[in-house]
């Protein structure tokens, strides 16, 4: 069913927009972010959410508010966005543009620094498609370890199986490409998913590492089986899934009272499941420098998550989270209060020129040294 008030011609003059201010500028600017669904218009691609978004919100804005047109067609309250998804594709299908998902990528492809993405995002859609008692059944079939033997995560009762202490078991086990490439391809056949490449590439698989002893969320070994609740894990999970927009924040911070959880280790595995939705605590802190509260909760998280993004607009949380690895790690020094990101892909042919930037241009790390046309260039 198309949502109502929405003409083509609204699509068409928001497109023009989009063309005329450019990608990141459009999205920056109405707060969307790439990915999922794209809408196909006269040879070129567009963010199908964000166009119907902001054509809804600029051309029939008089009911955005209403609680009745929120709940019939399913916008967000408080912010007026779309929810996406299949609600978006058809209401452009209806309108007579043409929409196609993004592509999955192919067995064992290696696109860069960021390929390991839609690998976690597939597991996790898997997983959240599946039943519980199937997700603990294929996660038995993984190879874990040569010696055959299951992690402290398989070894407890079925019962205390939660999503959250499995990503971060697998995130625990990606250090190495030894272990990498023992437990990837395993856990890819075991869900019938798509195998990923580049597992001997360090460099590739910048994300929360933490140390196998301290991945479960839950402490039933110590403390009983009440210092576990996979009922709310599972809850949290879900949520997660449709973005931080749509988070249940009491999932999130009655996720903070189970023990052995930390709003750290928390942030960490929600990155993971949906890496574009939600940045590791740590990494934004490295950014940001705030400082939180002894015990911060859901809303200080939202605050420190939009405070990250404003100071890398246009960049999406797997982004964020590789310039505060790089900062923390002392591998990015900063001079100002702004960030900024640069791109070797070019708008509309989604390709990435890198190898042509590299062979025929520099960059100088110095301004003045650029303004005087001497110097060392970065590369």
């Amino acid at each position: 069913m198309a949502l109502p008030d929405v003409s083509k011609q609204d699509v068409l003059d928001t497109i023009e927009e989009y063309k005329e201010i450019g990608q990141e500028r459009f999205l920056a600017t109405y707060r969307f972010r790439s990915g999922g669904y794209w809408l196909t218009h006269e040879g070129r691609r567009y963010e199908s959410k964000a166009i119907l978004g902001v054509a809804h919100d600029k051309f029939t804005c008089e009911r955005i508010n209403s609680t009745d047109y929120i709940t019939r067609w399913k916008l967000s309250p408080g912010h007026g966005r779309f929810s996406g998804g299949e609600p978006t594709k058809k209401t452009l299908k209806a309108l007579g543009f043409e929409i196609a998902k993004d592509p999955q990528p192919q067995e064992g492809s290696s696109t860069g620094i960021y390929h390991w993405v839609p690998w976690f995002e597939a597991l996790a859609q898997k997983v959240a498609g599946i039943e519980k008692q199937d997700v603990i059944a294929r996660a038995k079939q993984v190879t874990w370890s040569k010696d055959g033997k299951a992690p402290a995560l398989l070894r407890q009762d079925d019962a205390h199986f939660d999503p959250l202490s499995f990503f971060y078991y697998i995130a625990s086990r990606s250090k190495g490409a030894a272990s990498r490439n023992l437990i990837y391809p395993s856990i890819s056949k075991a869900f019938n998913i798509f195998e990923l490449g580049g597992l001997d590439s360090d460099d590739a698989f910048i994300f929360p590492t933490p140390i196998p002893l301290n991945v479960l969320f839950n402490d039933v070994v110590n403390k009983g089986p009440g210092a576990s609740n996979p009922d709310l894990l599972w809850e949290l999970f879900h949520t997660a899934l449709s973005g931080a927009d749509e988070m249940d924040g009491s999932l999130f911070d009655r996720a903070l009272d189970i023990p052995h959880v930390a709003i750290t280790k928390l942030t960490q595995t929600l990155f993971l499941i949906s890496p574009q939705e939600f940045v590791p605590l740590d990494s934004s802190l490295a950014l940001t420098k705030s400082v939180l509260p002894n015990k911060p909760l859901w809303r200080d998280y939202q605050k420190e998550l939009a405070e990250a993004r404003r100071l890398l607009p246009g960049c999406m949380p797997y982004e964020i989270n590789l310039a505060g690895y790089l900062l923390g790690q002392g591998g990015l020094t900063v001079h100002a209060d702004r960030y900024f990101h640069i791109s070797s892909r070019v708008k509309g042919d989604d390709m990435d020129h890198w190898k042509d930037f590299e062979s025929s241009n520099s960059v100088y790390t110095d301004v003045g040294e650029y303004d005087a046309g001497i110097g060392q260039p970065a590369f």
